[in-house]
C-alpha cells in the first residue's frame, strides 16, 4: 500500500494539471477493469485526499494538493462562538462560511487565491460524526430536532420513526451520515454558501441514543459531553480486552533475576525492580487515576537523581487494540466539575495502571542526573517495576513546603521534600533564563452539591507542591523529547507569536504604563522582563490575558518547531499516559524504540513511512480531541457558573475590569467568574466613550479601564446561552466600597447554608 501510495504521488507531481481517474489509470499502466485493482488504488487515493497530499476537484479529477493555489486541508475545530480554526493554522472560517463542517471534520479551505476569508469548500471525511441534539415540539405537534452545537449553521434530518417515542426535552445523539444531501453542501462555492447563508446544510444522521431529558439532574452536563464525543460507557468490544487484564501485576512477571535486581515480563521486555527505593506520589485529595511518582537520590559525585515513574500504560494498551481505538477516539480524560469521564475504563484508570500506595506497579522510569545549578546533564528511559510508599497530597505537602508544618505520617519524607522543593525552583529559574513566560490565570475552584448545582466557587491556588510537581514533569518531557527527537514522534509544540500582534499591544500598553521600556523583541525573556516590572500593578491579571490573546494555541505534532511558552526546543507529553492518548502514543512509541526488533524494522523504508504517517495522524488527533475536551469543561464550567450567579440576580458585587472593548467590558467577581458589562449598562451621567488606544471607557466624569476595582450589579443570567449580564454601578471606593464587601461575603455564606 505504501508502494503504491508513492507511486501515485510521484506520478501526480508530475502532470501539469488535475488529471481524470481512468487517465491516472492509463498512465500508471494498470488495468481499471479489474475490480480488486481498481479498488485498491481508489482507496488510497482516498487516504491521499484525506491526509491531504492531494487535491479532488468538483469533476473528480486528481492533482497534487500543493499545486491547488489558495487551499489548505486540515481539521477544523469549532470554537464557541460558532466558527472554526484549522489545528495547527492561524486559519479561520467565520461560522456563516463552513459550510456543513462540524468538529473534528477534515476539510478544505479555500480563499479563492488571495482573499483575506477562507470558506470551507469541501468536508473530506468525517471526525467525531456525532451531533447532540434536543427534541422540541411545536403548535402542531411535529417534532423538531435542533443540534445543541456551537456550529448553529446546520440542520439534522432523522427518520420520524425514529423519534416517535420521544417528548419534548429529550436530548439524543446523531451519528451523522456522510453521504446523502451532505455530498451537494460539501462541493458549493464561496458565492452559493452566501447566497444559501440561510438555508443551513442538511445533514442526514440516525439516531443512536437517548441521552435524557433537558429536565434531568445534570442534562446538561450529559449533553455538553456526549455533543463533543466524550461517554460514559464504553463498547462492548473494549469491555472484553478488559475482563481479560489481571488486576495482580506479579501474573506478567517471567524470569525474575535478583541479584540484579532485573525483571522480564510476559511480553519479553526487562525492567529494572526499583520498589526498594523510596518513591511516592503527590495528588489531589480525591485523584483516582494516579499518572506519576518520584523519587530523588543524592549520587556520590554530588549530583542529584530525579526519577520520574510513569504508569506503563502502553503495556495494557497497545495499537490495533479495541481499547487503544477507543483511547484514540476519546482523545483525553474529560473533567468536568466534581465528575470524571474517563479515556480509558476504571479497571485500567483507578486500578492496575494507577500508581496506588503500597501496590507494585510496572511503569517507565525517566531518570535525570542534574547538577548544582539544576542543569540536566545527563537522561535516560526504561521499563520499571515500583511500589509507591506513600499516596501524599498537595495540601499536606504545602504544610511542609510553605508552612514548616510536618503533617501525621509525614515525619520520614520532610526532608526529601525540601530538597525536592530546592530542586524544583532551581529548575524553574534555569526554565525562566532561557525564555519560560509564566502565563499564569486563575482557575475556579468548584465545590458543587448531590444535584450537581455549585455552592461555592473560590479561585484555585498553585502552590509549592504543584510547582514541584509540574517543574519535574516538565524536566521529565524534555528529556524523553530530546532522546527520541530523530526518530518519529508526536511532539508538544508552541509556535511563535506573530510579532505585529505584540507590536500592536505594546503600542497601546506603552500609553498605560508610559514610565515603563516596552520591549522590542518578543521572546519570553523580553515579555517576562516587562510582567516582572508590572506585577505589583492592578492591571498586570489583564495584561497577562491580552498577552495570553496574542500566542497561539500549544498543539501536538510530529514536526518539532519546539515550545515558544516553556522556553524549551524539544518537548512531548509522556506523563499522563492513563488520561491523555498523545502520551499513550509515545508510550507505545517509545516500547517501539528501545525493542530489540527496531533496528531490523529502521532499514525497512515502508514500515517506517507507514510509522510516519500513523504518527502524524495521531499527533492531529490528539490536538482536535485536546481542543474538544477543553470547549467541554468550558463549556459547563460556563452554564454552571450563570446557574449559580442567577441566585444572586439584584444583588451588588465587587468585581475587577479583565477587559475592555467597544462593546463594553468583562468584569470578574472573586478574580473566577466572569460576566459582560454592556455599554448601555454603565451607570452616570454623560455619553459613554471607548478609547482602543488606553483600554480605556469614559461615563461622564469616570474613566473606567483595566484592574479597577468596580461595583457591580447582577442584572440577568441565560444557563442555556451560558452568560451573566452585570451593571456597573461605579468605581469600588469610599464606605460604600466597605459595606458592599461585607453584604457579598454573607450573600454567598447565607447561599452556601440554605443550598
Amino acid at each position: 500500500m505504501v508502494e503504491l501510495r508513492e507511486k501515485l504521488l510521484l506520478f501526480l507531481e508530475k502532470q501539469e494539471g488535475s488529471i481524470s481517474f481512468e487517465s491516472l489509470m492509463d498512465g500508471l499502466g494498470i488495468d481499471s477493469t479489474k475490480i480488486t485493482q481498481r479498488e485498491l488504488v481508489e482507496e488510497t487515493l482516498q487516504e491521499l485526499e484525506i491526509s491531504g497530499d492531494i487535491y479532488r476537484d468538483k469533476s473528480g479529477n486528481y492533482k497534487v494538493f500543493s499545486n491547488a493555489s489558495g487551499k489548505m486541508s486540515g481539521i477544523i475545530a469549532i470554537n464557541k462562538r460558532g466558527g472554526g480554526t484549522i489545528l495547527g493554522t492561524k486559519i479561520t472560517v467565520s461560522r456563516e462560511l463552513l459550510n456543513g463542517a462540524i468538529s473534528g471534520d477534515r476539510v478544505i479551505v479555500s480563499n479563492n487565491g488571495g482573499q483575506k476569508t477562507y470558506h470551507v469548500e469541501k468536508i473530506v471525511a468525517r471526525g467525531f460524526g456525532y451531533v447532540t441534539c434536543e427534541i422540541s415540539v411545536d403548535e402542531n405537534g411535529e417534532k423538531i430536532v435542533t443540534p445543541l452545537s456551537n456550529n448553529r449553521t446546520i440542520k439534522i434530518n432523522v427518520p420520524p420513526e425514529q423519534i416517535e417515542d420521544f417528548v419534548d426535552g429529550d436530548r439524543i445523539m446523531v451519528k451523522v451520515d456522510p453521504s446523502g444531501e451532505d455530498d451537494y453542501y460539501t462541493r458549493m462555492s464561496r458565492k452559493d454558501i452566501r447566497r444559501n447563508r440561510d438555508k443551513a446544510p442538511i445533514h442526514n444522521g440516525t439516531v443512536i441514543k437517548r441521552l435524557g431529558n433537558r429536565n434531568d439532574p445534570d442534562a446538561d452536563i450529559a449533553a455538553v459531553a456526549n455533543k463533543h464525543g466524550f461517554e460514559p460507557e464504553y463498547p462492548e468490544e473494549v469491555m472484553k480486552e478488559v475482563y481479560k487484564i489481571s488486576m495482580n501485576v506479579h501474573d506478567e512477571f517471567g524470569a525474575v533475576d535478583f541479584k540484579n535486581k532485573l525483571i522480564k515480563d510476559k511480553r519479553g521486555q526487562v525492567r529494572r525492580d526499583l520498589r526498594n527505593k523510596v518513591i511516592f506520589t503527590i495528588d489531589g485529595d480525591d485523584t483516582k487515576d494516579i499518572d506519576d511518582a518520584i523519587s530523588l537520590e543524592i549520587l556520590p559525585n554530588g549530583n542529584r537523581l530525579l526519577s520520574v515513574h510513569i504508569a506503563d500504560v502502553s503495556y495494557y494498551v497497545k495499537p490495533g487494540s479495541a481499547l487503544f481505538e477507543e483511547a484514540r477516539k476519546r482523545g483525553t480524560s474529560l473533567y468536568i466539575l466534581d465528575k470524571v469521564i474517563a479515556m480509558l475504563p476504571t479497571k485500567l484508570s483507578n486500578g492496575v495502571c494507577s500508581l496506588n500506595e503500597n501496590q507494585d506497579r510496572l511503569a517507565k522510569t525517566c531518570e535525570m542526573e542534574i547538577d548544582s545549578s539544576g542543569k540536566i546533564i545527563n537522561s535516560n528511559v526504561y521499563h520499571s517495576v515500583i511500589k509507591s510508599r506513600k499516596k501524599m497530597t498537595y495540601n499536606n505537602v504545602n504544610k511542609i513546603l510553605e508552612d514548616g508544618k510536618i503533617p501525621e505520617g509525614y515525619e520520614d519524607y520532610a526532608v526529601i521534600l525540601l530538597e525536592m522543593d530546592e530542586l524544583a525552583k532551581q529548575m524553574n529559574q534555569r526554565r525562566s533564563l532561557s525564555g519560560k513566560v509564566n502565563y499564569t490565570r486563575n482557575e475556579a475552584k468548584t465545590v458543587t452539591n448531590s444535584e450537581g448545582k455549585i455552592i461555592s466557587v473560590k479561585s484555585r491556588v498553585q502552590g509549592a507542591g504543584e510547582k514541584l510537581i509540574e517543574n519535574f514533569m516538565v524536566a521529565a518531557n524534555s528529556s524523553v523529547a530530546r532522546m527520541f527527537r530523530e526518530l518519529p514522534f508526536i511532539f508538544r509544540v508552541h509556535d511563535q507569536p506573530e510579532e505585529c500582534k505584540f507590536k500592536n499591544l505594546f503600542k497601546k500598553l506603552a500609553n498605560i504604563f508610559p514610565s515603563i521600556k516596552m520591549p522590542n523583541k518578543f521572546d519570553g525573556v523580553h515579555i517576562q522582563e516587562f510582567l516582572d516590572k508590572i506585577r505589583d500593578r492592578k492591571e498586570y491579571g489583564p495584561v497577562m490575558g491580552l498577552l495570553l490573546r496574542c500566542t497561539d494555541k500549544a498543539l501536538y505534532s510530529n514536526n518539532n518547531i519546539g515550545h515558544y511558552g516553556l522556553g524549551i526546543k524539544f518537548y512531548t507529553h509522556f506523563t499522563s499516559p492513563i488520561r491523555r492518548f498523545s502520551d499513550l502514543v509515545v508510550h507505545n512509541l517509545i516500547d517501539l524504540y528501545l525493542s530489540k526488533d527496531f533496528e531490523k524494522m529502521r532499514k525497512d523504508k515502508e514500515a517506517m513511512s507507514r510509522l510516519k504517517m500513523d504518527v502524524a495522524a495521531d499527533a492531529l488527533q490528539a490536538s482536535a480531541r485536546e481542543l474538544e475536551g477543553e470547549q467541554a469543561e468550558f463549556e459547563v464550567l460556563d452554564m454552571k457558573l450563570a446557574e449559580y450567579m442567577s441566585n444572586f440576580i439584584g444583588q451588588d458585587f465587587i468585581g475587577k475590569i479583565e477587559e475592555v472593548s467597544e462593546q463594553g467590558m468583562i468584569v470578574s467577581i472573586g478574580d473566577v467568574i466572569e460576566g459582560g458589562v454592556r455599554m448601555a449598562d454603565v451607570e452616570g451621567k454623560g455619553k459613554t466613550k471607548y478609547s482602543k488606544d488606553f483600554f480605556l471607557i469614559c461615563k461622564g466624569d469616570e474613566d473606567y479601564t483595566l484592574g479597577d476595582e468596580v461595583v457591580v450589579r447582577v442584572e440577568d443570567t441565560s444557563v442555556q446561552d451560558r452568560r451573566i449580564r452585570l451593571r456597573l454601578l461605579g468605581h469600588a471606593k469610599g464606605p460604600d466600597y466597605v459595606r458592599t464587601r461585607e453584604r457579598q461575603k454573607k450573600l454567598v455564606d447565607n447561599h452556601r447554608k440554605i443550598v
